[in-house]
Protein backbone atom coordinates (compact mmCIF):
# COMPACT_ATOMS: atom_id res chain seq x y z
CA UNK A 1 0.00 0.00 0.00
CA UNK A 2 2.34 2.44 0.99
CA UNK A 3 4.50 1.60 -2.81
CA UNK A 4 1.72 2.85 -3.99
CA UNK A 5 1.43 5.55 -2.44
CA UNK A 6 4.78 6.63 -3.12
CA UNK A 7 4.10 5.86 -6.94
CA UNK A 8 1.59 7.88 -7.14
CA UNK A 9 3.29 10.89 -5.45
CA UNK A 10 5.76 10.36 -7.83
CA UNK A 11 4.13 10.85 -10.70
CA UNK A 12 2.27 13.73 -9.68
CA UNK A 13 5.72 15.52 -9.10
CA UNK A 14 6.30 14.36 -12.94
CA UNK A 15 2.86 16.08 -13.64
CA UNK A 16 3.96 18.88 -11.86
CA UNK A 17 7.39 19.11 -12.74
CA UNK A 18 6.07 19.05 -16.93
CA UNK A 19 3.02 21.06 -16.21
CA UNK A 20 5.34 23.72 -14.78
CA UNK A 21 7.97 23.78 -17.57
CA UNK A 22 5.27 23.57 -20.37
CA UNK A 23 3.37 26.80 -18.78
CA UNK A 24 6.71 28.95 -18.72
CA UNK A 25 8.00 28.18 -21.97
CA UNK A 26 4.05 29.10 -23.60
CA UNK A 27 3.58 32.83 -23.59
CA UNK A 28 -0.04 32.04 -24.01
CA UNK A 29 -0.11 30.16 -20.45
CA UNK A 30 2.25 32.07 -18.99
CA UNK A 31 -0.19 34.96 -19.24
CA UNK A 32 -3.68 32.84 -18.06
CA UNK A 33 -1.70 31.55 -15.09
CA UNK A 34 0.39 34.53 -14.00
CA UNK A 35 -0.61 33.83 -10.44
CA UNK A 36 2.04 30.61 -10.74
CA UNK A 37 4.49 32.19 -12.87
CA UNK A 38 5.29 34.65 -10.02
CA UNK A 39 7.72 32.43 -8.80
CA UNK A 40 10.93 31.65 -10.69
CA UNK A 41 11.02 28.82 -12.83
CA UNK A 42 14.26 27.69 -11.20
CA UNK A 43 12.82 27.47 -7.93
CA UNK A 44 9.51 25.69 -9.21
CA UNK A 45 11.29 22.81 -10.61
CA UNK A 46 13.97 23.03 -7.98
CA UNK A 47 11.05 22.58 -5.49
CA UNK A 48 9.62 19.24 -7.58
CA UNK A 49 12.97 17.42 -8.23
CA UNK A 50 13.41 17.90 -4.43
CA UNK A 51 9.69 16.32 -3.90
CA UNK A 52 10.12 13.57 -6.41
CA UNK A 53 13.55 12.74 -5.06
CA UNK A 54 12.29 12.71 -1.53
CA UNK A 55 9.16 10.51 -2.76
CA UNK A 56 11.52 7.99 -4.97
CA UNK A 57 14.10 7.22 -2.09
CA UNK A 58 11.09 4.97 -0.16
CA UNK A 59 10.38 3.11 -3.21
CA UNK A 60 14.46 2.27 -4.13
CA UNK A 61 14.72 1.27 -0.56
CA UNK A 62 11.79 -1.00 -0.63
CA UNK A 63 13.16 -2.50 -4.01
CA UNK A 64 16.39 -3.01 -2.56
CA UNK A 65 15.81 -4.69 0.73
CA UNK A 66 12.96 -6.88 -1.36
CA UNK A 67 15.81 -7.95 -3.66
CA UNK A 68 18.25 -8.35 -0.89
CA UNK A 69 15.78 -10.41 1.29
CA UNK A 70 14.34 -12.19 -1.47
CA UNK A 71 17.57 -12.96 -3.51
CA UNK A 72 16.97 -16.69 -3.72
CA UNK A 73 17.80 -19.55 -5.75
CA UNK A 74 18.76 -22.71 -6.24
CA UNK A 75 21.28 -25.79 -8.33
CA UNK A 76 19.99 -28.82 -8.48
CA UNK A 77 22.95 -31.58 -9.11
CA UNK A 78 22.89 -35.50 -9.07
CA UNK A 79 23.56 -35.60 -5.17
CA UNK A 80 22.86 -32.58 -3.73
CA UNK A 81 21.20 -29.56 -4.01
CA UNK A 82 22.66 -25.92 -3.14
CA UNK A 83 21.67 -22.21 -3.40
CA UNK A 84 19.76 -19.48 -1.18
CA UNK A 85 16.15 -19.59 0.67
CA UNK A 86 14.38 -18.17 2.74
CA UNK A 87 14.20 -20.15 6.59
CA UNK A 88 11.00 -21.53 7.68
CA UNK A 89 9.18 -17.83 5.91
CA UNK A 90 11.89 -15.51 7.66
CA UNK A 91 12.82 -12.45 5.80
CA UNK A 92 16.29 -12.93 4.75
CA UNK A 93 17.74 -15.33 2.58
CA UNK A 94 20.42 -18.00 3.86
CA UNK A 95 22.92 -20.22 1.82
CA UNK A 96 22.05 -23.81 2.13
CA UNK A 97 23.58 -27.35 1.00
CA UNK A 98 22.11 -30.32 1.09
CA UNK A 99 22.73 -33.95 0.25
CA UNK A 100 19.94 -35.98 -1.35
CA UNK A 101 19.78 -37.90 1.30
CA UNK A 102 18.92 -35.20 4.12
CA UNK A 103 15.97 -33.89 1.87
CA UNK A 104 12.83 -35.32 3.49
CA UNK A 105 10.56 -33.07 0.91
CA UNK A 106 10.22 -31.60 -2.24
CA UNK A 107 7.40 -29.85 -3.09
CA UNK A 108 5.85 -26.44 -5.22
CA UNK A 109 3.47 -24.03 -3.33
CA UNK A 110 1.76 -21.05 -4.60
CA UNK A 111 5.35 -19.26 -6.42
CA UNK A 112 8.09 -20.77 -4.08
CA UNK A 113 10.09 -24.43 -3.95
CA UNK A 114 9.91 -25.57 -0.39
CA UNK A 115 12.47 -27.89 0.97
CA UNK A 116 12.10 -30.01 3.54
CA UNK A 117 15.24 -30.22 5.44
CA UNK A 118 16.73 -30.76 8.89
CA UNK A 119 13.48 -30.47 10.55
CA UNK A 120 13.50 -26.85 8.35
CA UNK A 121 11.74 -25.29 5.55
CA UNK A 122 13.16 -23.49 3.03
CA UNK A 123 11.65 -21.37 0.85
CA UNK A 124 13.32 -20.81 -3.00
CA UNK A 125 10.99 -18.03 -5.16
CA UNK A 126 10.66 -19.16 -8.72
CA UNK A 127 10.41 -16.76 -11.35
CA UNK A 128 9.48 -17.90 -14.48
CA UNK A 129 6.93 -20.16 -15.72
CA UNK A 130 9.58 -22.25 -17.70
CA UNK A 131 11.65 -22.41 -14.45
CA UNK A 132 8.44 -23.76 -12.71
CA UNK A 133 7.74 -26.29 -15.55
CA UNK A 134 11.24 -27.49 -15.51
CA UNK A 135 10.72 -28.11 -11.45
CA UNK A 136 7.86 -30.08 -11.82
CA UNK A 137 9.04 -32.34 -14.50
CA UNK A 138 12.04 -33.15 -11.97
CA UNK A 139 9.53 -33.29 -8.70
CA UNK A 140 7.64 -35.99 -10.88
CA UNK A 141 10.93 -38.13 -11.98
CA UNK A 142 12.49 -37.82 -8.88
CA UNK A 143 9.36 -39.41 -6.44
Amino acid sequence: MLIILFILLSLTDIFLLIGSIVINSNQLLKLQYEWLTQIPIAATITIIVILLIINLLPLLLFSYLHYKNTNTFFEIFSDKIVGNALLNNSKTAIRFEFPISDIQSLSVSKSYFVIQANNNLYSVMLTTRDFKNNLRFFLNNIE
